[in-house]
């Protein structure tokens, strides 16, 4: 009965997974993975390019000198996921230390998927119990820099517990240039994210990577008006449980008197097409952004996301 029960729940589970919230998108295993990695990020549709998340493992990993950063930054960004049947919620913490030409960084994340309740026997009986669904990340980086040229690596281990527990082990490789002209600074950078396995019951498949490049670039316009725009486009191979998509995201910041943002981004591709307006303030050394996911399928679902960081 057991195995039977197993087997219902995996069902259901998978009809769960394969509702509209595109976070599996394409088939890709660990949602959690394709999860925004700050308010900033989700406002430029998934970018990982932007001046305003120096030090974030999950949004921007490259060490450059044009980055907000300070010395150290920490963050914390909350998540909720607008369904029907429930409101799914993930939480991201990271934290970076740069000194002279190196820097090394953490990252956490936790995605709570919800309960499953509704199980049933051989007989299509219900039976008590419940699954609690969830998946949750570590991750560790260091970045160097060389002049105007900068490298990084991350490693991580995945994990999702939904009937059974399934975990990840994944690399990130990427190298950006950065440079100013007159009033304007740049970046550009080429990434790999997410290259690795995934294990599950004494099985190794791949993880499905991304293959990406963008770029960035800030203007002064005056004294108290400042305009950065990102792009970030890239492809997803082809792997053994995922067909190939291509991905292409990006946004634009305008800052007012150094103390306010106003952000407008969004993504195509990959299935889930969508805007994203956020809102950014800056208190000394403490920045508070906010973001709305609005999507543009008819079966996708709208999500948002405030985060704090703190520079010292």
């Amino acid at each position: 009965m057991t195995k039977i029960k197993i087997y219902i729940a995996s069902l259901l589970i998978a009809v769960l997974l394969a509702t509209p919230n595109r976070l599996q998108a394409q088939g890709r295993r660990f949602a959690v993975l394709d999860l925004p990695g700050s308010a900033v990020s989700l406002a430029h549709g998934g970018s990982t390019f932007s001046y305003a998340d120096g030090g974030n493992i999950y949004a921007n990993p490259s060490w450059n000198t044009e980055c907000s950063m300070r010395e150290n930054v920490v963050s914390y960004s909350l998540g909720w996921i607008d369904q029907k049947s429930s409101k799914p919620t993930f939480h991201t913490l990271t934290a970076a230390h740069r000194q002279q030409n190196s820097m090394i960084m953490l990252g956490a994340r936790y995605y709570e998927q919800g309960t499953l309740n509704n199980l049933l026997d051989d007989n299509m009986q219900p039976v008590e119990g419940s699954i609690h669904m969830y998946s949750y990340t570590i991750d560790l980086g260091y970045a160097h820099k060389f002049h105007h040229f900068s490298i990084y690596t991350t490693l991580g281990l995945a994990s999702e517990k939904t009937v059974t527990q399934t975990n990840s082990y994944r690399i990130g490789l990427g190298a950006s240039y950065a440079n100013h002209y007159k009033k304007a600074t740049y970046q550009i950078g080429i990434g790999l994210r997410d290259l690795g396995i995934v294990s599950t019951h004494n099985a190794n498949k791949s993880l499905s990577p991304l293959i990406h490049a963008g770029g960035a670039i800030a203007l002064q316009v005056n004294q108290n008006h400042n305009i950065a725009v990102n792009v970030d486009g890239g492809v997803y191979p082809t792997v053994e449980y995922a067909k190939q998509t291509s991905t292409l995201a990006g946004g634009i910041d305008y800052q007012l008197y150094h103390h306010y943002t106003i952000r407008i981004g969004g993504h195509i591709g990959d299935d889930d097409n969508y805007l994203a307006p956020g809102l950014g303030l800056s208190f000394g050394k403490i920045n508070v952004d906010g973001t709305i996911k609005l999507t543009l399928e008819n079966d996708g679902v709208n999500y948002g996301m405030i985060g704090v960081n703190y520079n010292f």
